[in-house]
């Protein structure tokens, strides 16, 4: 998430918003090429509107989706719209299954009449931005043509125009000109955690030998394998030790030989040096809490806040970019698959300084929650009084 504005399918350009319009009706995908124009319709029933606002990523998505979820929850009188850029039904059709009086949808390009329409069609009485900058076109409506509730919601860069009545900015970020008040910084992603997980997978892959090591290995990509299965095996690590390996969010590692997929796996104990593929994200919460060391190379914030939840050493690769907190920044940073692994011996050879920081970790993470949960009550509970 940055301060780039959309992405050129939802940008301001007539001629590439031209060009995406005519692939996505010859794809079949009216609904999409009519949204980017502004043609879209509220949910039906009666009820004043909330608009949430997200953007192309899967974060911004996500958290839209439990703050719209939050919402319905303190207020069954509203109609609540969430739009997007891309679209990730899997992060929240269950989360929203059952929802009365809401809509979920492509949202609109940023030119001038496709946001003035767009406002007329939802005619919303509070508009919610969600993680990501909206184009200036819309911003510039909500400075000078818009009269209703507005809120910017964990944005990534700070905004400089626009007019937002309030702003609920994460860690390191300053919410800007544009907003004329704001809430105590923030991650709202730690509320998206399973926060407190039984580690009986780790009892199930050990079997009766207690002392195999659970490692996890989170955000790999497809031509890392390789050099990683090899590397795994000749290093010692491998004789007493079974490594998780989860991908990063776009890589597909499915259709390698060699990994045992947790959706395949009979839930009897493996053998050491196994390398086990979590193929579904529900499995992020078993192992993270039965873990006895953690490696992220990449990750979506909320993986990462689930690995601190799992009070296990947790190490970062170079490209990560943590949430500014000091507990973070001086976590070891590695990449080389035989530097890790010797980094994890080391790490592990010495059990009460393991131990030790995978407390200082779960600390870090019930502290960052429990501030989330402050914010989202005043938040709610500003929303409700709207």
């Amino acid at each position: 998430m940055s301060d780039t504005g959309p992405p050129p399918a939802y940008g301001g350009k007539r001629l590439v918003l031209l060009y995406h319009d005519l692939r996505d009706r010859l794809a079949g995908h009216k609904a999409r090429a009519n949204a980017r124009w502004g043609w879209v319709h509220p949910p039906p029933g009666r009820g004043r509107l909330i608009w949430l606002r997200a953007g192309a990523s899967r974060t911004s998505v996500r958290l839209a989706a439990d703050l719209l979820a939050a919402i319905r929850q303190t207020r069954q009188d509203v109609r609540l719209v969430l739009s997007f850029e891309s679209d990730y039904p899997e992060l929240y059709t269950l989360r929203l299954q059952g929802l009365k009086k809401i809509a979920v949808g492509y949202g609109h390009c940023d030119t001038p009449g496709t946001v003035r329409r767009i406002f007329r069609r939802l005619d919303p009485f509070a508009v919610i931005a969600v993680g990501e900058t909206p184009g200036p076109r819309f911003l510039d409506y909500l400075a000078s043509d818009y009269h209703g509730h507005s809120l910017a919601f964990q944005m990534e860069a700070p905004l400089q125009r626009g007019h937002f009545e309030l702003a609920c900015p994460p860690y390191g970020v300053n919410p800007g000109t544009a907003c004329v008040e704001h809430e105590q910084a923030c991650d709202m992603h730690t509320l998206l955690v399973q926060a407190q997980v039984e580690p009986s997978l780790g009892g199930i892959l050990r079997g009766n030998r207690d002392s195999l090591r659970l490692l996890w290995l989170g955000g790999i990509q497809a031509s890392e394998l390789d050099g990683l299965r090899q590397a795994w095996h000749a290093h010692p690590l491998s004789d007493d030790a079974v490594l998780c390996l989860s991908p990063d969010t776009d890589a597909s590692l499915g259709e390698i030989a060699g990994l045992q997929p947790f959706s395949q796996w009979p839930r009897t104990a493996v053998t050491p040096g196994t390398l086990m593929l979590m193929d579904e994200a529900r499995w992020l919460g078993a192992v993270a809490a039965s873990a006895d060391a953690i490696h992220l190379l990449r990750a979506e914030r909320p993986v990462l806040w689930q690995a601190l939840a799992g009070g296990a050493p947790l190490s970062l690769g170079p490209e990560l970019a943590p949430p500014p907190l000091p507990e973070l920044q001086n976590l070891p940073r590695l990449k080389k698959p035989a530097e890790l692994f010797d980094h994890w011996q080391t790490r592990l050879a010495n059990p009460l300084a393991a131990r030790r920081q995978g407390d200082q970790a779960r600390r870090l993470f019930w502290q960052a929650r429990r501030q989330a949960e402050q914010v989202s009550r005043r938040l709610l509970q500003r929303i409700y009084q709207w």
